[in-house]
């Protein structure tokens, strides 16, 4: 075989390569995408204790966070949001029962003020989760607005897990989180024993809607 009909050969081969390389990306290009060329955003809580500041009365609030981490930063997450999706009060026996919400909600990013709605995240990003205002003794997620109807706070001698998800334009929605706030009633500016009697905890996803 000469030299002309190896190269020929080549060609052909490198050719029916291409044919078929294209044939399949027609078809689970969106699969290839989204495995290895979409960004991977994960959601976690960025601490059980919170963070203690004072309002401008003098008032402690205690802020609470979570992380969006971007897996892959060489491909940029577009529009971000964490939104609740669902929200499980505790009932006398002890049981979590769902409430309705109408919709999903979005929480705000840490200093809204400063922060685009629909992000861009490359690295990481700190959202806001929910505070507890020692003056109105009450535990509030982190909402850019509250539907008339909303029941999802948390007062002395309750508890409430949060279903909570990351979403982007070009992010299939990742697992949720289940979040469980619990409180006694009691403040503190004692982070440690503020911890004590407000408890933050990821759930397992498994122990939703049942017993604590």
């Amino acid at each position: 075989m000469n030299n002309y009909s190896s190269t020929q050969l080549i060609l052909e081969g490198l050719v029916a390569i291409g044919t078929i390389a294209v044939a399949i990306l027609a078809i689970w290009g969106d699969w290839f995408r989204d495995k290895f060329a979409a960004p991977k955003l994960v959601l976690q809580l960025r601490d059980t204790k919170g963070n203690l500041t004072s309002q401008q009365d003098g008032q402690g609030v205690i802020y609470y966070h979570l992380i969006v981490q971007n897996k892959r930063s060489w491909a940029v997450a577009r529009g971000v949001q964490v939104m609740l999706e669902g929200v499980w009060r505790r009932a006398a026996d002890g049981s979590f029962k769902a409430d309705t919400l109408a919709a999903e909600l979005p929480l705000t990013w840490a200093f809204p003020q400063f922060s685009p709605l629909n992000p861009s995240v490359s690295d990481r990003k700190i959202c806001d989760f929910g505070c507890l205002a020692e003056k109105d003794r009450l535990f509030k997620p982190s909402l850019y607005f509250y539907p008339n109807n909303f029941t999802g706070f948390v007062g002395a001698n309750q508890a409430v897990r949060y279903s909570i998800r990351v979403v982007a334009e070009n992010f299939n929605s990742g697992k949720a989180i289940v979040v469980e706030v619990s409180w006694d009633g009691l403040w503190s500016s004692d982070m440690a024993e503020m911890e004590r009697h407000l408890v933050v905890k990821v759930m397992d996803e498994k122990l939703v809607g049942r017993q604590a």
